[in-house]
């Protein structure tokens, strides 16, 4: 997770409906994540008015993350004013950032079904995302984040509505406060930059040095642990290889498998080899003039994961589950798998690395200076 030991991480949350149901859920992330994490709450249905008053519970927060939570109701009682009224606060919530001293999140909530309301939700919050895609501070998490990573059967409560503008399930409010202190982790922890991922029984089912490589299998599971790493690759993270094999073993795979997603070319260094995978981390770290604590790891032996975490504990280390069906499940709650802001760089960053990997290789290799030369031509 983040280092949260300097000071409180809040989470101000202005809402137009009451949203008080979300602090047992902050709480509970507060003991599980050990953090020094607390929730604060802008009164009822005055989200513009606390993005504006510099007394507020948004202006004052300095530490955490801002919260803005719309229904469209609450906008207005019918569709003749609600556009109006959806791009008005899209103003107000493009200028806040610049007064506000830390991110602010910006979520529209669901309409009952079949309501005038729900009939133009998909078009006002494709709107609202459009708005604050540009705006430095501001971040907007649409509906279907929540319903890919914690979706709920039973969203709307008629009762809850009725007696105290909750208009939402117990439910509902615990997967929305989840998807909020996930997000804020993602948007203020230190980010990993590398992934080092084993090979045999990883990548693959199979020992490639055993059954020989072409008598691996990229099962469904690995495949999606495969897609899973290049749409990390493309949010910028370095892949590398980090596994006990013969060098020669694992090219001949990734050769007699063109099918398989991942190819060599996506790594940008790899150690095969039989040293111990702490040892060959730090090797890579060294190579890549980055820090240990900047590292995932990926295997599927728990023995692997346990002695790498002993020996470098600062690296995250994650070990699949032993039911691979459940890997899909399982790679979609990694929150350092979490990117809410991708930049230029990021996404180029694999290829510069990948370009200065090749470039140091080719130097190591050269002999004498007019090999170096030839280097430097090429």
């Amino acid at each position: 997770m983040a280092d949260t030991s300097s000071s409180a991480l809040r989470l101000a949350i202005a809402a137009t409906f009451t949203a008080d149901p979300i602090a047992p859920v902050i709480s509970f992330w507060k003991n599980e994540t050990e953090s020094d994490l607390e929730v604060r709450f802008a009164p009822y249905n005055q989200v513009v008015q606390s993005l504006l008053d510099p007394s507020s519970e948004l202006s004052l927060n300095r530490s955490g993350v801002n919260v803005v939570l719309l229904r469209l109701e609450d906008l207005a009682p019918d569709a003749a004013l609600l556009e109006a009224n959806v791009h008005h606060i899209a103003d107000e919530l493009r200028s806040a950032p610049e007064r506000l001293s830390v991110p602010l999140i910006v979520m529209l909530c669901p309409s009952p079904p079949g309501s005038i309301h729900a009939r133009h939700a998909d078009k006002l919050e494709a709107f609202l995302e459009a708005a604050l895609d540009d705006v430095p501070g501001a971040q907007f998490i649409p509906r279907r984040t929540q319903e890919r990573l914690y979706p709920v059967a039973d969203v709307h409560s008629p009762e809850g509505e009725r007696l105290g503008r909750i208009p939402y399930t117990e439910a509902w409010f615990c997967a929305v406060g989840t998807l909020l202190v996930r997000h804020m982790f993602a948007l203020i922890r230190q980010s990993y930059k590398v992934i080092a991922l084993d090979c045999d029984n990883t990548l693959w089912a199979g020992i490639c040095g055993e059954d020989g490589p072409e008598n691996v299998v990229l099962d469904p599971p690995r495949r999606a642990l495969h897609q899973a790493m290049l749409s990390q690759q493309e949010d910028g993270m370095l892949l590398t290889l980090a596994s006990k094999n013969n060098e020669e073993d694992v090219l001949d795979t990734f050769a007699a498998h063109p099918e398989m997603p991942l190819q060599m070319r996506h790594f940008v260094t790899w150690r095969l080899n039989w040293e111990p995978k702490a040892r060959n981390l730090q090797s890579i770290a060294s190579q890549l003039s980055l820090g240990i604590d900047s590292f995932i790891f990926i295997d599927d032996s728990p023995k692997e994961c346990a002695e790498l975490s002993d020996a470098l504990p600062s690296v995250l280390t994650l070990a699949l589950p032993s039911d691979l069906s459940r890997l899909p499940h399982f790679l979609h709650h990694v929150w350092a798998f979490d990117h809410p802001v991708v930049t230029e760089e990021d996404r180029n960053r694999s290829r510069y690395y990948a370009q200065a990997a090749e470039f140091g290789n080719a130097v190591r290799k050269a002999r004498t200076l007019a090999d170096f030369a030839g280097v430097r031509k090429t």
